[in-house]
């Protein structure tokens, strides 16, 4: 009766936008992608095509080392044949030269289905935002470099002493939402030298190539694309306003000298909120000239200016000196000092016994309290006796305060913690709290931290140029005494330093008003995702996207890259509106974790189905008695 319920809570794959349906989608790409290898081979081009998909799905690191495992069992090809519809396995090297000179572009085709199956599955929807646009971040990175292996396509970075760096990027689209951590890449862009050209490409002529197959790929979708500073030019956005796509596009001062002059001068509308601890002051004025020589351009341009505010401003000071500090203990904790140098007379700035934010962590090495490493390597977070707690807080408290009286510094009460976790919010914690981090009970690695340290007497020069209007302040002035007017002045400036003040300035050809104006500043931050979730995913969380798969002759990097993204972009999609593998991800915590647990079912077990898989990730399996597989071995001793 129990198994049975057990099988009815079992959550099952949308049927369209499962795995399955979604490599069946891909294989049938790849079946349609011209083979120019005009020789018999006793492998087909789609079973290469999926053998490198699968190794990009499982996340391996290498190539060769994904072709030696598939090799090793007789269930490992069946895994391949029925989860990823591998019908022969083919090696390394049989991959590389298949793949090295198809066109790269057919694969696109294998991102537009998917991307078609999600809006025939309404999830595509989800990402559409209330005046029925979709958001669509564009960022380039570079995912291949070397100093001497190179092919006709990789563009070239001379250096001085006459050495030659040879280096692939791309640009990518990626579909974004600020209420959602998954994305959903649409494209991307090699940027690499192009069929005749001897000049290198740039993002920017790139740009231009994938906002119009954008526009080509999806002739009707309303898109507002989120772009950087580098992109705030003519030429783009009169291909945008051509193209039919709006934009919103980060407005730095320095690339828009001539705008930002006449937006000060402008009469601006204001608007201002206060949440979860921020004070946001949002500016917007419309139809302003772009630059002095597009001035038929106009642009309407908006700003954010976020703070944080303090609990109690009391937690810092200001104070003024003719003279550079010597005795810093006799400072309050968050002084901040204005005062002349010894050997010039010109002022500077420094932060006495601060911790910049509260927010201050430090690690230490425990390898200088050997006897707390005997205790813990032993042990799990929730194995340690009260006892042994006892024990290892001891020892802290006498490194702790050892260490102080060495450098004669004051003696603080200090706090122990245990956790399976490196914290993401430090202010949670009490000042001098010892951490010791533990992620894995199964590991033996364990990591201490020094959470908020307030060393006694610690002294931050800080850069007067990250205030502005401080500087100029300070070096007008003489040895005289500053006013009360003065002083109230820059205590204000220290005061917005000190709370973690930042602006933000876009510029766009949508409408702003009071009504608009946050959502259009939450969707110029949201470009940032193509960053976080996408590239630094791709980059840090097993996907190897700057590992060297294999360069070729031709076009081997640029087909990887297109790859890579279409697991990426499969990945998404389940982890957006798939509850099986939803369920398998919240089991392991983590995708890396999820990762490595795929591949051990994958090599060490026949799965007939990615169900199968995800289920036994959720619920767990019946682990049998190893004995039962051992053959008899005979005793020739007697």
């Amino acid at each position: 009766m129990e198994s049975n319920q057990m099988e009815l809570s079992i959550p099952h794959a949308k049927k369209h936008l499962s795995m399955p349906s979604l490599l069946k989608l891909v294989r049938g790409v790849f079946e349609e992608v011209p083979d120019v290898v005009t020789r018999k081979t006793a492998y087909s081009l789609p079973d290469c095509l999926m053998s490198a998909l699968a190794m990009f799905s499982l996340k391996y690191p290498s190539l060769l080392q994904f072709d030696q495992d598939s090799r090793q069992e007789n269930h490992i090809s069946d895994n391949l044949k029925s989860l990823y519809g591998v019908q022969e396995v083919t090696s390394d090297t049989n991959v590389r030269e298949r793949l090295d000179p198809i066109d790269p572009f057919y694969l696109q085709e294998s991102i537009n289905k998917i991307i078609a199956q999600m809006q025939r599955g309404k999830q595509l929807e989800r990402f559409r935002l209330e005046n029925d646009h979709y958001y669509v971040a564009l960022d380039g990175t570079g995912y291949f470099s070397s100093p001497t292996i190179h092919c006709e396509s990789c563009c070239e970075k001379k250096h001085r002493n006459g050495t030659t760096t040879y280096y692939h990027q791309i640009l990518a689209a990626v579909m974004v939402h600020p209420a959602y951590a998954q994305v959903l890449p649409l494209a991307i862009e090699p940027i690499v030298r192009q069929d005749g050209r001897k000049k290198n490409d740039c993002e920017h002529n790139a740009a231009k190539r994938l906002l119009q197959k954008l526009r080509a790929m999806h002739p009707h979708l309303k898109m507002i694309v989120l772009l950087d500073g580098l992109y705030a030019d003519s030429t783009i956005i009169r291909l945008l306003k051509e193209l039919d796509i709006r934009y919103i596009i980060t407005a730095k001062e320095d690339d828009l000298k001539y705008l930002h002059e006449f937006y000060r001068e402008s009469k601006k509308e204001t608007i201002s909120t206060r949440v979860n601890g921020f004070h946001s002051q949002y500016a917007f004025v419309n139809k302003l000239p772009l630059n002095s020589a597009n001035p038929d351009i106009l642009v309407n341009v908006l700003t954010c200016s976020e703070q944080k505010e303090e609990e109690s401003m009391a937690a810092y000071h200001v104070e003024f000196s003719s003279t550079e500090a010597m005795e810093l203990n006799l400072y309050k904790q968050n002084t901040y000092l204005i005062h002349k140098t010894l050997k010039s007379a010109q002022w500077k700035l420094s932060l006495i016994n601060g911790l910049k934010g509260k927010d201050r962590i430090k690690s230490i090495s425990l390898t200088r309290m050997k006897n707390i490493q005997d205790i813990l390597p032993k042990k799990a977070a929730d194995q340690l006796l009260s006892d042994e707690i006892g024990s290892i807080t001891g020892l802290i408290t006498s490194y702790h305060n050892d260490g102080r009286a060495r450098r004669g510094k004051a003696q603080n009460d200090c706090h122990i913690a245990f956790s399976t976790e490196k914290p993401k919010n430090l202010k949670n914690f009490k000042p001098n709290t010892y951490l010791f981090v533990n992620k894995d009970s199964m590991r033996k690695a364990w990591n201490l931290y020094l959470i908020n340290a307030q060393d006694v007497g610690r002294k931050v020069d800080l850069d007067l140029a990250s205030m502005k209007g401080l500087e100029q302040l300070l070096l007008s002035k003489g040895e005289e005494e500053f006013s009360q007017q003065e002083k109230a002045k820059i205590t204000k400036v220290i005061e917005a330093y000190h709370c973690e003040q930042q602006s933000f300035t876009w510029i766009s050809d949508l409408s702003v008003t009071e009504k608009n104006v946050i959502n259009l500043s939450t969707g110029g931050r949201t470009r940032w995702h193509i960053e976080n979730e996408t590239l630094n995913t791709l980059k840090n969380q097993d996907y190897q996207f700057e590992r060297n798969y294999g360069h070729g002759k031709k076009n081997l990097s640029t087909v990887f890259a297109y790859l890579m993204f279409t697991a990426f972009l499969i990945d998404q999609v389940q982890e957006f509106c798939c509850k099986v593998f939803q369920g398998s991800l919240a089991r392991c915590g983590s995708r890396t974790a999820l990762w490595a647990r795929m591949r051990t079912f994958f090599f060490a077990y026949a799965i007939k189905s990615w169900e199968f898989m995800h289920q036994a990730i959720t619920y767990g399996i019946q682990k049998p008695d190893l004995s039962l597989f051992l053959k008899p071995v005979s005793n020739n001793s007697t």
